[in-house]
């Protein structure tokens, strides 16, 4: 049965409803509180699965609801949010976990104060920064990602900012598949065995239109008392240039990205030998919006992540997405997920179109290839240690349609097509099964 709740869900709300307290006869701060929520349920099915040791076919029913309070007396600020995500029907062989479960969870719960140019913040938040491509709140999943710390940011003239963070990631529980499958509710936890600490800053160098980004980020993901890792400290720095699209006229966008550190080869507690982590990302895309009357854009892009070009040697080279997000750049996750920034050679070719204020939507093609011919090919859990298989993997193509029913209603379709070839047809433990075909519809609801 679906709560009543379900018409209530967080980063979903275009709509807010803001109550104000003050004393009309004085003056000072007042107190504003915005409210808003929203809810959705999504429906995803999946055939010609791809990973080895799942069925042929998968699917899942999941939905999420959630509300959230955010106020202001100046100078302080606080907020508070609550998400309940949780599967209504999946298959128990399938490919669900917990990405998809995480009941009636206190994803936000801060403090701020502000004081002049400086704002900070203490407690337990959601945050996007910058691309999104290393730390985001994904809002295509089901379940979003939280971070308990101190985060402080610096406004300058012109668009500058720089912010300074210091967080414990959340460590989504329940762990347990049989849990999670039963929507079992367990708080999530945090350690400081697991953090993130760095800066990072954007600002406009050349032009007000175009905007650059540069970061440092220190992520460490060390063993504790109930936990098994592979002793990860990574060091990760980028730089990102770009123009956002407009309403006519060309856009762009570079992102270099650099992981350097030690990690363990395994999570065995008899692993000790530190390996060099030397990885990378490259994102690169130009664009062009002729302005018709579809207000129209092609997207011609290029990822590339690399790989570990040998298992057995004393060096780590497949880059790890951290906490980012993947569904911009390499289509939808969900059951599908089959690309990540691991391994990775893939060029976009992309459409979007606007035709009204109610609709939009977009096609793109993709040929695929890995980095490195031994190693794991993105998400696909395939890998051939021989590296004979070769390198070319196959196309996807993926798409999206979304209508705007009413007043804080949206309906959306997509799905994508994977046909294997080359390495995904000659690696030893691929299924198999044919092309994959992945498709979901969902609808959602704000306030």
């Amino acid at each position: 049965m679906i709560p009543a709740a379900l018409f209530l869900t967080p980063g979903l709300a275009s709509a807010r409803q803001s109550g104000e307290v003050a004393d009309p006869g004085t003056a000072g701060p007042r107190l504003v509180i915005d409210i808003s929520g929203g809810g959705r349920i999504r429906s995803e099915s999946l055939s010609g699965q791809f990973r080895p040791d799942l069925g042929r076919s998968d699917f899942a029913t999941t939905y999420r609801t959630a509300i959230a309070a955010h106020g202001r007396f100046a100078p302080l600020r606080f907020g508070v949010e609550l998400v309940d995500s949780r599967v209504l029907r999946a298959d128990e062989g399938g490919d669900f976990g917990v990405g998809d479960v995480n009941a009636f969870e206190p994803v936000q719960a801060y403090v701020g104060f502000d004081v002049g140019v400086m704002k900070w913040t203490l407690g337990r938040f959601t945050q996007d920064i910058g691309s999104r491509r290393l730390i985001a709140r994904s809002n295509s999943g089901n379940a979003a990602t939280a971070f308990t710390g101190i985060r402080s940011e610096w406004e300058g003239g012109d668009g500058r900012t720089l912010t300074a963070l210091y967080v414990l990631p959340g460590i989504r529980r329940p762990e347990d598949r049989e849990d999670v499958f039963h929507n079992h509710h367990e708080f999530d936890g945090q350690t400081r065995d697991r953090r993130i600490a760095g800066l990072f800053y954007t600002g406009h160098p050349l032009t007000p239109d175009i905007r650059a980004d540069a970061y440092l980020f220190h992520f460490s993901d060390v063993d504790g008392k109930v936990r098994a890792t592979r002793d990860r400290r990574l060091v990760v720095t980028g730089a990102r240039i770009f123009r956002e699209p407009g309403s006519q006229g060309v856009d762009f966008e570079l992102e270099v990205i650099s992981q350097t550190g030690k990690a363990r080869r395994t999570t065995r507690p008899d692993d000790v030998t530190d390996l060099d982590v030397v990885a990378g990302a490259v994102h690169a895309e130009v664009g062009w919006t002729p302005g018709d009357v579809w207000n129209s854009r092609v997207e011609l892009a290029f990822d590339y992540g690399s790989g570990d070009g040998d298992p057995g040697d004393d060096r780590h080279g497949r880059f790890e997405g951290v906490f980012g997000t993947n569904r911009g750049d390499f289509g939808p996750g969900g059951l599908y997920g089959a690309l990540s920034r691991s391994n990775v050679i893939v060029p976009t070719l992309r459409l979007d179109v606007e035709p009204s204020d109610r609709w939009d939507a977009y096609l793109s093609y993709k040929p695929l290839w890995l980095a490195r011919a031994r190693d794991v090919f993105a998400s696909t859990q395939i890998r051939d240690p021989s590296g004979r298989s070769g390198r070319f993997a196959g196309h996807q193509i993926e798409g999206r349609v979304r209508r705007r029913v009413g007043y804080g209603v949206t309906w959306e379709a997509g799905g994508a097509w994977l046909r294997p070839e080359g390495f995904l047809t000659r690696a030893p433990d691929v299924t198999h099964n044919g092309s994959t075909l992945y498709g979901y519809t969902d609808l959602t609801f704000a306030f």
